[in-house]
């Protein structure tokens, strides 16, 4: 069954459960004010009758009746329909010309209000003693047909019953067509989601063809989801690509100095050429894959977070870099101390990225500029090089992986071009980002924004006596 006939259903079964509670509930209500109003009437004539009889000092008798007939006459001819009976049951006045009423037998002296069937016809039979001084002289039976309110209560009935199913079949439309239109979006989303899975063509989109505000956010989340997925395709394909691009080169030098060692007549220094050359293809790839597991595992493992003092941090970095690289001049400007939340490890290789960048692409003796400070809740990272700096349209791609402009393949042949991707990525992963300025022929800075904490509570350290 289709969501736009189960849609349906649903609203039918509610609507007829509605419709018929509604329609009992007038049912009934209209069935009860037809016989209080019936019985207030027999009442009021009971009323009367007895208002004929207040002379009456013991039990009713023949005379008292012919006393009070003039004025019993005259409820018969209203239209009354009632009896008297002495206390034993005998009727000594009859609206029906002296003869007993139909249905009238012992059985029926038990006074009060009761519905009877006489003859076929269903009558409304009030009963009401005459009580004198305390003692019953007789009692007053009125009667009144249901004929006139059962046919009432019964073309109430079938109204209810006609109009109901009416409306049933009429909202029974209108709610198979806004079904349609409620369920449309729900119905063209499986069928695209269905046409995207066996044709993995992730470039359709869901048209935004409806009013509804919640339609309209779930075809706008698949379509961003879609739009997702189909990015993060094209961006493995690209490093795919790229990472077989950058790895053919080492395979390629390796593939040829293994053919070259096979010749016997290589000389002892072509030989030591060939293995140094091979040396240095191993160790660029091992340090390509190292840079891809890294992002790799950006991308999965979750990050080890702790306090860590990032000046501490960062004066660490700096001196080994400064170790490894002593042709160049480090200028340090350092708060005492700044606490972050974040993952020690890849804290410290984003900050030796940047480092090893700036001190690899300054030729000669540069100058290299390390300075953290503080703004409100962020701190802010920012290494200047003296380098030879990039150009506004290199500056556009310097985060794309293995991407290196002019002068870096240059200066540094055997680069990878993922140094600063991996840098973005782990300030993206502690809530930071990071930017880059540079000028041709001046340099470049690079400077990463993190936010603070609070530096934490230090333990009381107990002295043995």
């Amino acid at each position: 069954m289709t969501l736009r006939l189960r849609l349906t259903l649903l609203y039918l079964i509610i609507a007829v459960a509605a419709m018929s509670g509604l329609g009992l509930a007038a049912y009934v209500a209209a069935r009860d004010s037809a016989l209080a109003s019936l019985d207030r009437s027999l009442e009021a004539d009971v009323r009367a009758i007895e208002a004929s009889f207040e002379h009456l000092g013991g039990p009713i008798s023949s005379g008292d009746v012919d006393g009070s007939r003039l004025a019993l006459d005259r409820q018969a001819v209203q239209g009354v329909v009632f009896q008297v009976r002495d206390p034993q049951g005998s009727i000594l006045y009859s609206s029906a010309g002296g003869s007993a009423l139909p249905g009238t037998g012992p059985e029926e002296l038990a006074t009060g209000m009761r519905t009877l069937e006489v003859a076929g016809h269903r009558m409304r039979v009030l009963i009401r003693p005459l009580v004198r001084f305390g003692a019953v002289v007789g009692s007053i039976e009125v009667r009144s047909a249901l004929a006139q309110a059962d046919a009432s209560i019964g073309a109430l009935r079938n109204v209810l019953i006609g109009g109901g199913m009416l409306a049933v079949l009429l909202s029974g439309g209108v709610a198979y067509l806004v079904a349609g239109r409620a369920a449309g979006p729900v119905v063209a989303l499986s069928a695209l989601a269905r046409e995207v899975e066996q044709t993995a063509d992730f470039t359709r989109r869901l048209p935004d063809q409806t009013s509804s505000r919640e339609m309209k956010e779930m075809t706008a989340t698949f379509n961003r989801m879609i739009e997702r997925v189909d990015e993060m395709i094209q961006s493995q394909r690209y490093f795919l690509s790229d990472t077989s691009h950058e790895l053919r080169r080492p395979l390629t030098v390796l593939r040829t100095d293994i053919e070259v060692l096979n010749d016997p007549g290589l000389s002892p220094e072509d030989l030591a050429s060939v293995q140094e050359e091979m040396r240095i293809a191993a160790a660029n790839m091992s340090s390509l894959l190292t840079e891809l597991l890294i992002l790799a595992r950006q991308d999965e493992d979750k990050l080890e977070l702790e306090p860590v003092e990032l000046t501490e941090l960062c004066r660490a970095v700096c001196q080994r870099i400064a170790r490894e690289h002593a042709r160049h001049s480090y200028e340090l400007h350092l708060p005492r101390t700044v606490w972050v939340n974040g993952d020690r490890q890849r804290l410290e290789r984003m900050v030796a990225n940047v480092l090893h960048n700036a001190a690899t692409y300054t030729e000669g003796s540069g100058v290299i500029a390390f300075s953290v400070t503080l703004h409100d809740d962020r701190a802010s990272i920012a290494v200047k090089d003296s380098g030879p700096g990039m150009t506004v349209a290199e500056l556009d791609h310097i985060f794309e992986r293995f991407y290196r402009g002019g002068e870096g393949r240059r200066l540094r042949p055997e680069g990878t071009g993922l140094g600063l991707p991996i840098v973005r990525q782990v300030a993206k992963s502690h809530d930071g980002s990071v930017s880059v300025t540079s000028v041709p022929g001046q340099g470049t800075t690079v400077t990463i924004d993190l936010p603070v904490i609070p530096e934490p509570a230090r333990l009381p350290v107990l002295l043995a006596n």
